[in-house]
């Protein structure tokens, strides 16, 4: 497994570097040691406050994702530590992620609540400057409008994810 994963990575990586012009060092980076129980698995790693991220999310992650769609399972990972908000945002998409996965709706959809999220943080921050000057509370009130997500049953799938145990933990250390 660990090789199959090594290949699909290099695949990937061979592939976005031919087509899209991408680089080592540049545009991404070679991870030294493997994410720990990640096989077939291409994780997307991200901040809503990166505007990289943000670029990749737009045009680039949900062409790579369709591609690779039945080979690999696609698991966006948002650091936690990144961002003023960052552990609030993770815990929203992780709740996000188990309510898209529960009504069987891919990430990537444009019906996901984690994508509508997402991609609403992105333009906030990036494009029209919005730091959420309220606090934490501001910016999930935020998010839960965005995604449509009741700020109780928000509070019912954090506890549900607290008793599941995932491949890759939403907010965890790679």
């Amino acid at each position: 497994m660990k090789n199959f994963t090594f290949k699909a990575a290099a695949a990937l990586m061979f592939f976005a570097a031919n087509v899209f012009g991408f680089s080592e060092g540049a545009d991404y980076v070679k991870l030294a040691n493997p994410v720990p129980n990640a096989d077939k698995t291409l994780v997307k790693v991200f901040s809503y406050d990166c505007p990289f991220c943000y670029k990749y999310d737009k045009s680039v992650t949900p062409m790579v994702v369709s591609k690779l769609e039945g080979v690999l399972t696609f698991k966006p990972f948002h650091l936690r530590t990144k961002g003023k908000y960052g552990k609030e945002a993770s815990e929203l998409f992780a709740a996000l992620i188990i309510k898209d996965s529960a009504e069987n709706i891919k990430l990537t959809d444009e019906k996901s609540l984690f994508k509508k999220a997402k991609m609403a943080y992105y333009v906030a921050y990036h494009d029209k400057k919005e730091r959420w000057d309220g606090g934490a509370e501001a910016f999930m009130a935020f998010g839960l409008s965005a995604s449509g997500l009741s700020a109780q049953e928000f509070e019912k799938l954090k506890k549900q994810r607290r008793g599941k145990k995932y491949p890759l933990r939403m907010g965890s250390k790679l």
